[in-house]
């Protein structure tokens, strides 16, 4: 077996895909609203006959007045959206009652299909559990909208049975009531035609306060600073003096640092910059020497992030390598950071867990320049294995504790290798064998995570890749 092809994203990484899935507002016969106030919103969806459309990998199931929003790998059933106008604040709670069921016995769901028209293995995991579920809330010009998805279809895999309820009734309440507001947007009429309940789209929260000053003319003093990696950084007053300001005009006490902030989606910009809190050392009162620094925390633009459930996932920023941040001093205070006691001073802790992530972007097979790779790997015909080092860059690391990566197999049209397999070794120890699924275009990831125990050593680390055939 060869490996014509073996695209490879390495490294201490992980990155997790989501699929979008479309809305669906239009004025169907079959959504009803029975009841709109303040305090909830009540609506009835009612569905057609079900539908099995028969595949190689089970069923997939149709209901009129529903649509396909089920996520790839999930079971591939029929439910159906709306947005929900909410108040100004506080939250909302989902409850759904079914009626006129329609059960089919002995059923195979298959799983959803990706945008390429493949899908992974089918689950074991069942259909969703609620008849209705709040997806989330976002803001819509200055209105909370939640996403409510209704699943009409009920599904068990382990006893294949299949309940379709024609009509679902479905309850949306909210924790608190709408403030009144008297200010009016052009866009109200279209948010109105979008919501259930349209008298919402009034509902808007009120926007940051404007600010008719030129931001930049705050101050005669403005310091420019691009940072690239996520850390805390410090400017020294040497720096600054070499850069050309001078150090007897700047008060510590009112040095400041801005930034744009991170943008929100669906969500206003501040009318100007936000002041970021930092630590300035100083030596002498109401004097910024050569030694003394300002110090400041940065993220950049593409970082690791958490979702609510908790789980970590990169964070891409496709525009920019670098975050601008703005310094100037005199007039008022600069906000600083809060100081809090140093718990466990007696025995501090050395070391710190982080989470690295290793990948230079080199290759870009696809043309839409949004998939870039590190690296890629060849096995040649007629030779049992092949052997990749990749050196680990980890200045200054403790341990490893865990190492996870993402692997892509690209075979040519007509071969019929099934599975290419990759076996990791760290440092030249084993760790676990990877399974890829090749094809000629549009690869699946091979994604894996593997526990380690590395204890603290001087170095180097490297990740070693063994290709071999089928078994």
């Amino acid at each position: 077996m060869t490996f014509p092809h073996l695209r490879t994203l390495t490294g201490l990484f992980a990155l997790t895909l989501t699929a979008g899935a479309g809305l669906t507002t239009r004025p169907d016969s079959g959504l009803r609203l029975t009841s709109a106030t303040d305090r909830a919103v009540e609506f009835e969806l009612t569905v057609g006959p079900l539908a099995l459309e028969d595949g190689p990998a089970g069923v997939s199931v149709r209901a009129p007045g529903t649509d396909r929003l089920a996520a790839p790998g999930e079971p591939d059933l029929p439910s159906r959206e709306v947005l929900i106008g909410l108040p100004q604040q506080g939250g909302a709670t989902v409850s759904a009652e079914g009626f006129l069921p329609e059960r089919r016995t002995g059923v195979v769901v298959r799983p959803a299909v990706g945008f390429d028209g493949s899908a992974p293995p089918a689950p074991d995991a069942p259909g969703p559990h609620r008849l209705a579920e709040l997806v989330e809330i976002s803001t819509l010009r200055g209105v909370r909208v939640a996403r409510v998805r209704v699943h009409p279809v009920r599904y068990d895999p382990v006893t294949g049975e299949l309940v379709g309820y024609r009509r679902v009734a479905v309850s949306v309440r909210f924790e608190q009531a709408p403030r009144p507001d008297g200010t009016a947007d052009r866009f109200e009429p279209v948010l109105a035609r979008l919501l259930l309940n349209p008298e919402a789209a009034g509902w808007t929260s009120a926007s940051p306060a404007g600010d008719t000053a030129r931001f930049f003319d705050r101050s005669p003093h403005w310091c420019r600073v691009r940072t690239e990696t996520t850390g805390v950084y410090r400017i020294r007053g040497a720096e600054l003096a070499a850069a050309g300001f001078d150090l007897t005009a700047i008060d510590p006490a009112t040095i400041r640092l801005y930034s744009i902030g991170e943008w929100q989606m669906n969500g206003p910009y501040p009318d100007t910059m936000l002041e970021v809190a930092v630590a300035v050392t100083a030596a002498t009162p109401g004097r910024f020497g050569p030694n003394d620094e300002v110090v400041f925390y940065a993220e950049s633009p593409s970082n690791w992030r958490s979702d609510t459930a908790g789980n970590r996932y990169w964070h891409t920023n496709y525009f920019t390598r670098y975050r601008p941040w703005w310094l100037t001093w005199g007039g008022t205070p600069g906000r600083r950071f809060a100081e809090v006691p140093a718990g466990g001073a007696a025995n501090p802790r050395t070391t710190v867990t982080a989470t690295a992530r290793l990948e230079a972007d080199r290759l870009c097979p696809a043309r839409s320049g949004l998939l870039w790779l590190w690296e890629r790997y060849l096995k040649i015909a007629g030779r049992d294995t092949a052997l990749f080092r990749r050196p680990l860059d980890l200045p200054g690391r403790d341990s490893i504790e865990s190492i996870s990566g993402r692997l892509y197999g690209v075979k040519p049209g007509g071969d019929r290798t099934l599975y290419y397999f990759a076996r990791l070794h760290l440092n030249g120890t084993v760790l676990d064998t990877v399974v890829i699924t090749p094809r000629p275009a549009l690869p699946q990831p091979a994604d894996f995570t593997f526990p380690v125990s590395v204890p603290a050593g001087p170095g180097p680390d490297t990740l070693t890749f063994e290709l071999y055939g089928e078994p």
